[in-house]
């Protein structure tokens, strides 16, 4: 097969691909230093793009695709239908982000598991704020209240026919709890405790989504 400018990225090695990336998104650094963050976003975005196609080149890149043509849509005044701002009711709080539900249906789980155990449901609450608030976002703290105002919302939370992110966060961190105590019992080392699972599970699963909201809020506050 004959080397052309469009094959070129399929004949790169993997040190050449990622050379390659670095320097395109030095570029994009670059001018967002200057002030271009329109320009930078999209050079930034072209990079991983590319990148991504170049290191795994049979994975599904639509989702990908569609962010790019947003953002090439902007520069022509508009907004596609995936891009477009979610409303909150008027007077209303804003909508709660994708990493906040699904760190939101773990904590869920981790008060029903201390309630499992026997635990009273206000202190397991409690236990659970106070673990969570090492991880979330921003100054705002959450409270024990605020934890057993969320059991409701991820019972009635509904999107679109499909499973709604906090409660299949919740069933997951439920089947997770389940599993390893099975493997516990069957080691004949008992069954693990809820504490540990909060330690074990819960907060490096809280550390690992909302990691980016974290540093985010924490830019968009300083």
């Amino acid at each position: 097969m004959e080397r052309t400018p469009e094959n070129s990225q399929a004949f790169l090695t993997r040190r050449e691909i990622r050379e390659k990336f670095y320097r395109e998104m030095a570029i994009a650094a670059e001018c967002f230093r200057q002030g271009d963050g329109r320009a930078s976003l999209q050079l930034a975005f072209q990079a991983v793009y590319l990148f991504a196609r170049a290191a795994a080149p049979e994975a599904d890149f639509d989702p990908l695709a569609k962010l790019g043509e947003g953002l090439h849509a902007l520069d022509h005044g508009e907004v596609i239908e995936e891009l477009k701002p979610t409303k909150s009711a008027k007077g209303g709080r804003p909508p709660q982000r994708f990493e906040e539900r699904i760190a939101i249906g773990t904590a869920i789980a981790a008060v029903e598991i201390f309630r499992r155990e026997g635990k009273a449901v206000g202190e397991a609450q409690k236990l659970v704020a106070t673990a969570l608030n090492k991880h979330w976002p921003g100054s705002k703290r959450i409270s024990s209240l605020t934890v057993k105002s969320w059991a409701n919302s991820v019972r009635t939370e509904t999107t679109n026919g499909n499973m709604p992110p906090a409660k299949k966060s919740y069933n997951r961190a439920i089947a997770e709890f389940e599993k390893w105590k099975n493997l516990c019992e069957a080691s004949g080392i008992g069954s693990p405790t809820a504490a540990g699972f909060l330690t074990e599970y819960c907060e490096p699963h809280w550390s690992k989504v909302l990691s980016a909201l974290r540093i985010a809020t924490a830019a968009k506050e300083s």
